[in-house]
């Protein structure tokens, strides 16, 4: 993650050439960082931002000697004063995120959220589909990294979709936000505040568990006559 302008192609660094990966690695940063082999980096103590911040950064990823592909976060002070933080903040400072987009039925799925204030934040967690529905009120989230675990069980084979309720209660101390951001006059920090997100999350469909096969006595039978028919059950492996 790099903090700067000086990189960006056009504003729009999604296909950074190859000579860029020398170029990020001199700029000021929490650079240095590798994924894992399942392609996943943990970068929440490397990175970890106050939110809101003004700014923009970019955030890259290279091969070794081969092409880059980043995108651009956060927001420029003229972009803060032509929409200032305002009611919506909370809204507009998390941003939670699942761990996969697929899960295996039974797994636990877990949705991290990084908490700006500094006080905890009420959880509803609401997730299904058209034939079936649950939901978990799991503990408040405190102030910083943090996440939110559910299990994916039928509700959600064949795809379904997760409502995540964040709520802040009214704080005397809160009088202002983190960070020096512009802010807007129908802010009351001290107030109670509310974010709702939706998350789609998929269980693949299990294999048949059963198998049915139809087989005729005779390929042709006459008008009238008696027919027979052979009608077998079987598991996933035929047998």
């Amino acid at each position: 993650l790099f903090h700067g302008v000086e990189w960006l192609v056009d504003g729009r660094p999604t296909a950074l050439p190859p000579e860029s990966a020398n170029l990020l690695r001199d700029q000021p940063g929490c650079n240095g960082l590798t994924t894992s082999s399942e392609g996943r980096a943990d970068t929440a103590q490397a990175c970890a931002l106050q939110l809101p911040s003004m700014g923009h950064f970019l955030l890259a990823a290279c091969e070794e000697g081969g092409v880059c592909s980043a995108v651009v976060l956060g927001r420029s002070r003229p972009q803060w004063r032509r929409k200032p933080a305002g009611s919506d903040y909370l809204e507009r400072a998390l941003s939670p995120a699942l761990d996969a987009e697929t899960y295996a039925r039974g797994e636990t799925a877990s949705i991290r959220v990084y908490n700006p204030l500094g006080s905890p934040l009420a959880v509803l967690v609401a997730w299904g589909n058209t034939l079936s529905r649950r939901h978990i009120t799991p503990p408040p989230l405190p102030p910083g990294d943090g996440a939110v675990q559910l299990t994916l069980g039928e509700e959600c084979v064949g795809g379904c979709r997760i409502s995540l309720h964040l709520a802040a209660a009214s704080n005397a101390s809160r009088a202002a936000l983190p960070g020096d951001v512009p802010t807007s006059l129908l802010l009351e920090p001290r107030a109670p505040m509310l974010a709702s997100f939706d998350l789609a999350a998929s269980v693949p469909s299990p294999a048949n568990a059963i198998t049915v096969s139809v087989t005729a006595a005779r390929p042709v039978e006459l008008p009238g006559a008696a027919g027979a028919v052979t009608v077998r059950l079987g598991d996933a492996s035929g047998s």
